[in-house]
């Protein structure tokens, strides 16, 4: 795939590398170019002397906000780099049909456009970092993005060390059982450490091929933010209404957590009646309780968002609601919700680090055909479980009357089940996290 006109204006100096001689043909789109430029005048987030930090923020917000706060009270620099530079740029060079799980950087059908894609933007765009923020190492959520891979390489080819802090940390173990082998073969792990929230993401790491003496395990960086009251934004500061009773739905994609649905997405739909069912007992709570506000939450990478809303906006006509999306927002929203309604995924489970109510939302065959697949939820004691449509709007009409603090015995079940999730879970994870990436730059 050849660049088009677009694109034909040169970039011929740029944050002091010359990046004209790496490959005079070459020439960065113009939303490249203003985002590089965004990037070294916006600088680092976090300035210290100690380590220079570069951390790509996919979907990884929450991660990187815990990880600077802990940094503001050590001597790291830390600097982000946002993955939109490679998405804008690398489907100059390959047609998303390959872009998926079964498609390897190393196929003969990918790889001469890989390999250009390397030598005239990667090769260039490293330059330039490296003379930006003389990073000592680069923090990646997964090494196993097809569009950044080549950075990976290209840095460690100069010396410069990649560590993934690997924020899939819930994936219930038959899906890694069909995943891992998958991603073994087609993305097998090319960075020099691994770190890991829990033993049973470690146990992905392995099946996906990590070595063993690289892992180590120090738990969920955003796990943080639920120790630390300071940083806890108010309802004003949200926009959200401060007199009324928070309902907090974080709503999910109808093939979530399901192996078919993680191999070959939006093949399958065994979630669509799950969720209409509970956006219908949300609507009928906001009907009968004026006093009630809806927060919906979408997933940040979740990809039937225009269905969403569109269902949404047929089931729930109240205007005392809204939906958010986004990856930088969730951790804020719990703390400030009342009750908080999910099925499967990460920040229900963070949720019950608190002390706030949590109901659990799953039925229908689907549900028993599938469970395998899920986070044990369910079982875990650690919540309220609405297994109907009925119980689901039992439990919300008695939650929001009466929020009762919560039992010895169910705090017990919560921090057993989240130290199984988030390893040591305790506000101190991103120090961790941070203390070990220091130990590896003095090794």
């Amino acid at each position: 795939m050849t660049a088009g006109p677009r694109l034909l204006k040169p970039l011929r100096h740029f944050a002091g590398v010359n990046l004209h001689r790496f490959r005079q043909a070459f020439v960065y789109p113009r939303q490249v170019r203003k985002e590089m430029e965004a990037f070294k005048t916006n600088g680092p987030r976090v300035k210290g002397n100690a380590l220079r930090i570069v951390v790509l923020n996919h979907a990884y917000d929450q991660d990187l906000q815990a990880i600077c706060e802990a940094a503001s009270l050590g001597h790291e620099t830390i600097w982000e780099l946002s993955p939109s530079v490679f998405h804008k740029s690398i489907h100059e060079y390959l047609s998303p049909r390959f872009c998926d799980l079964y498609h390897s950087n190393e196929s003969p059908e990918q790889a001469p456009a890989i390999q250009r894609y390397t030598e005239e933007f990667v090769r260039p765009f490293v330059e330039f970092l490296i003379a930006t923020t003389h990073l000592d190492l680069l923090l990646t959520p997964s090494d196993q993005f097809f569009w950044f891979r080549p950075v990976i390489s290209v840095l460690r080819e100069k010396g410069i060390p990649v560590v993934v802090q690997d924020k899939e940390g819930t994936t219930c173990r038959t899906v890694v059982d069909t995943l891992a082998p998958l991603l073994k073969n087609n993305f097998p792990p090319i960075s020099d450490r691994y770190v890991y929230w829990n033993e049973t993401s470690r146990a992905y790491g392995n099946l996906s091929g990590v070595a063993p003496a690289l892992q180590t395990v120090i738990g969920q960086p955003r796990s943080d933010y639920f120790f630390m009251p300071k940083r806890w934004a108010s309802r004003k500061e949200l926009g959200l209404p401060e007199k009324s009773k928070i309902i907090l739905f974080f709503t999910f994609c109808d093939d979530v957590y399901t192996r078919e649905g993680l191999t070959h997405p939006g093949t399958i739909h065994p979630w669509l009646e799950l969720r209409r069912d509970i956006n219908k007992v949300l609507s009928g709570i906001l009907q009968k309780h004026p006093d009630a506000y809806l927060v919906i939450k979408a997933h940040p990478q979740q990809p039937d968002l225009k269905d969403n809303r569109r269902e949404i906006k047929r089931l729930i006509k109240s205007k005392r609601h809204v939906f958010l999306t986004g990856a930088a927002s969730s951790n804020q929203l719990i703390v400030n919700a009342d009750v908080i309604v999910g099925f499967q995924s990460t920040a229900l489970l963070e949720a019950l680090t608190t002390q706030k109510p949590v109901i659990y939302a799953g039925w229908g065959k689907e549900l028993e055909k599938l469970t395998s697949d899920l986070i044990p939820i369910s079982d875990s004691k650690a919540c309220v479980i609405a297994d109907s449509p009925e119980s689901l709007k039992n439990a919300l009409e008695r939650l929001l009357q009466t929020a009762t603090p919560l039992k010895e015995t169910e705090q017990t079940h919560r921090k057993a089940f989240i130290d199984r999730f988030f390893y040591s879970a305790n506000g101190l994870a991103s120090r961790r996290l941070l203390n070990y990436l220091v130990s590896l730059k003095k090794a």
